[in-house]
């Protein structure tokens, strides 16, 4: 072949032979594999967004119709309370203020909560005192009592207690007795430990905590059944635990009563059989808390109702011997006041627990008209939704006719 020289700026260059490349062109499988590997990270974050998306709405949704919920009640609350304090207002001629805040004192009543009304006199100042809005709830009072020349006026105060349950007093029935009998405490000691005495601590916790529900929701008077005279038939060595226990706890309880002002009275229809350091221990249990004022707590030890009765009917007998009464004085007053309940009302609630249906020879003559609840659950497992729950059935499902 004849090559042909070419000069190009001085410099020499030897003819080439130039290949044209032919362009890559890929298959339709390596052109589909391409897409799917930028397509599927795509769909996949496009998904996961909308998952994520879809959650947050449920949460927000959900939150949100838990706030209306919650709103509803509280709205359905503040109407009822309104409208009583309105009808009781409406009935006693008075002037209703704004509620009193948490924690003041008032000084027109005892009651540091819910709204007040006015007394009758102070109507004529209500309006103008009610805008004085830079001044305190308290000073608004004692411009009043300045203006009206009040001097501790009695029953112009008026408060309705909404109470955990819900229960308004001044609308449904609180129950002002409470009995319990207090059963199941071997077998969940037994269950839960391996170990009946165990069970005994445990349940006397929960009278504790039992005594503080009853404070919240105003009842006046609980009794308990915490030791049987029949109870001293169970093994000497079962008998000597419980009465440890009830010496360590009458210490305990003292200490809780004297904090939360309850009174404590001890009763018993066969008192010689406790020993001396219990007896000694229930004995200043009563004396350090005999002052308490806002609830009693009568307990049960070595108590029998069928006891109680024969021990009443003895009084009397010795009473109509020695010529203090007839025998036509017995009525059914006469004989309540021999019995150990005397100072208190009848109970209107008993309630037993484990799952047994009967007395066990407890409060015969004091139940008669009173509402049973059967619970079934050993004492120590009780809670307050229990109790709440109870109370609410009594004042808004049981109806009490005594008869008629």
């Amino acid at each position: 072949m004849q090559h042909e020289r070419m000069i190009h700026h001085g410099e020499y260059f030897s003819p080439a032979v130039v290949v044209q490349q032919q362009p890559w062109i890929p298959t339709t499988q390596q052109q589909v594999s391409s897409l799917l590997a930028v397509l599927v990270p795509l769909m996949v974050g496009i998904a996961l967004g909308m998952l994520i998306s879809v959650s947050q709405k449920m949460t927000l949704s959900s939150s949100s119709k838990d706030k209306e919920k919650r709103n509803k009640r509280r709205d359905q609350t503040k109407t009822g309370a309104t409208r009583t304090f309105a009808l009781h207002c409406e009935q006693q001629d008075q002037v209703p203020v704004s509620p009193v805040r948490e924690g003041d004192v008032d000084e027109v009543g005892k009651n540091k909560k819910g709204p007040l009304l006015l007394h009758p006199t102070m109507k004529q100042d209500h309006n103008i005192i009610s805008k004085a809005t830079s001044v305190s709830h308290n000073e608004k009072l004692q411009l009043r009592r300045q203006q009206h020349k009040l001097q501790q006026p009695q029953s112009i105060a008026y408060s309705a207690i909404d109470h955990e349950s819900g229960l308004v007093s001044e609308q449904e029935e609180v129950p002002k007795h409470i009995a319990v009998i207090m059963d199941g405490n071997r077998r969940y000691g037994r269950e839960k430990y391996n170990c009946a005495n165990r069970g005994h601590l445990d349940g006397s916790k929960t009278l504790v905590e039992f005594s503080k529900w009853c404070l919240a929701e105003g009842i006046q008077v609980v009794t308990v059944y915490a030791f049987s005279t029949e109870n001293w038939n169970r093994c000497p060595s079962e008998i000597n635990a419980l009465m440890n226990i009830f010496s360590t706890y009458c210490d305990e309880l003292r200490v809780e009563a004297q904090k939360r002002r309850i009174k404590v009275q001890v009763w018993s229809t066969d008192s010689d059989r406790i020993p001396k350091k219990v007896a000694e221990g229930m004995q200043k249990l009563v004396e350090e808390t005999k002052n308490g004022d806002q609830m009693v707590m009568n307990v049960c030890v070595s108590y029998g109702s069928r006891g109680e009765i024969i021990n009443a009917c003895k009084e009397i007998a010795n009473d109509v011997q020695n010529g203090v009464m007839s025998v036509n004085d017995i009525t059914e007053a006469s004989f309540q006041n021999k019995l150990l309940t005397r100072s208190c009302p009848d109970p209107d609630i008993v309630i037993r627990t484990s799952g047994e249906y009967r007395l066990s020879n407890f409060l015969l003559w004091q139940i008669a008209y009173s509402e049973m609840f059967f619970l079934n659950k050993t004492w120590p497992e009780v809670t307050k939704e229990d109790f709440l729950g109870v109370i609410r059935q009594y004042a808004r499902e049981r109806k009490r006719r005594f008869g008629k």
